[in-house]
């Protein structure tokens, strides 16, 4: 079962990227009554609270740019927590880091390799 702010969440996300609720339903790979049904949580036949697919919500978290963490977690889905000794933005770079493809991944650890070693000769 969706909460009432997820729903409302993402039907505000669609709205700020310009998006018509058909242009999103397809570019999420759902049928617009589906996701009509999912912004609003509840289903149009039974009128009863729905609920949606894990990929489901990636695909609307990395179709609005939102961090997918931060989407599962309205969604009602368990995700990663950070620790508390970390930084508030930590979680959104591992899930962005986490959507990228094995090749980007190895460009971003190269990047972060250099930049440790230009660090540590500033030190």
């Amino acid at each position: 079962m969706l909460s009432e702010k997820f729903g409302a969440y993402i039907k505000k996300a669609r709205l700020e990227n310009g998006l018509s609720l058909r242009s999103a339903a397809q570019k999420i790979g759902i049928n617009h009554s589906r996701l009509s049904e999912i912004e609003k949580g509840t289903t149009f036949r039974a009128n009863i609270p729905t609920t949606v697919k894990r990929e489901q919500v990636l695909k609307i978290a990395k179709l609005y740019q939102i961090p997918s963490d931060f989407l599962l977690k309205l969604a009602g889905y368990y995700a990663p927590s950070v620790n508390s000794n970390k930084l508030p933005e930590t979680e959104e770079l591992i899930s962005m880091y986490n959507e990228l493809d094995n090749a980007h991944k190895e460009l971003v650890r190269k990047m972060i390799k250099e930049m440790n070693q230009i660090y540590k000769i500033k030190k």
